[in-house]
């Protein structure tokens, strides 16, 4: 089983929700916990977009919505490897 979550705002700079474009963490079930396996992040995403507004799991694959402003909203598709 896995999970993920998402810090919207958030892009790994350090400076604060309102400085990123958001980032979603997949975390898997383990023998001692749930140690992060994979962090996603949309293309093309800028300060503010909202990557990981809305999230949605299915089998090996994962949609994460994000907003980008004034233009189009956007759905990434992400699939399981391995």
């Amino acid at each position: 089983m896995a999970v993920i979550c998402c810090r919207l705002g958030r892009d790994g700079s350090g400076r604060g929700p309102q400085h990123g474009a958001g980032r979603a963490y997949v975390f898997e079930d383990g023998a001692t916990g749930w140690p992060q396996v994979a962090e996603l992040a949309g293309s093309g995403t800028a300060t503010g977009d909202l990557f990981g507004g809305s999230v949605t799991v299915s089998g090996g694959t994962a949609v994460v919505s994000a907003y980008h402003g004034n233009d189009a909203s956007r759905a990434y598709v992400f699939q399981e490897s391995g």
